[in-house]
């Protein structure tokens, strides 16, 4: 592959110069870098698809529980932090009350105000709970506004059940 041109000096032809390997080192390292950039990227979006999701799913079971205990109950109270419900069946009240900006709980009284039973939903990262009572205390709505989406609030509605 070596050719001796007419002044005896000897011209390889053969291999790459220094700049060419260069060019296709940095090429590969952008490459390197955009790869590990993306797979970065899809990691965070996975795990916020999975808080998103644990989210909804508590939202879920929590209104599960509001609308089964509302449905029963026959006398409904409210204030600012606590939903109580009263059931004919029942000396056993059970309250709702708003622990924090992330968590509501659940309690089954007895009539002493001693714990029965006792569950937390969690609601959320940082959201605004409000209870409010409608159409003469029949309906009870939640209103769960998240910080990072404070137009797009979640509504909670519950009805009492009708005497017949």
């Amino acid at each position: 592959m070596n050719r001796v041109l007419n002044h005896g000096i000897q011209k390889v032809s053969a291999g790459y110069t220094l700049i060419e390997v260069l060019v296709v080192l940095s090429l590969v390292s952008s490459l390197m870098g955009g790869t590990i950039g993306l797979m970065s990227i899809v990691q965070k979006s996975d795990k916020t698809s999975k808080q998103g999701f644990s989210v909804r799913q508590e939202l879920r079971r929590f209104a599960d529980d509001v609308r089964r205990d509302t449905h029963s109950a026959s006398d409904v109270q409210t204030d600012q932090t606590s939903l109580t419900l009263s059931r004919e069946s029942s000396t056993q009240p059970i309250v709702y009350r708003v622990e924090s900006t992330t968590s509501v709980s659940r309690v089954v009284l007895n009539p002493d105000e001693s714990s029965v039973t006792r569950d937390e939903y969690a609601i959320g990262r940082d959201a605004g709970i409000q209870i409010e009572l409608l159409d003469n205390n029949k309906l009870v709505q939640w209103t769960i506004t998240e910080s990072d989406r404070p137009n797009a609030p979640i509504r909670i509605v519950a009805a009492r059940r009708l005497a017949p």
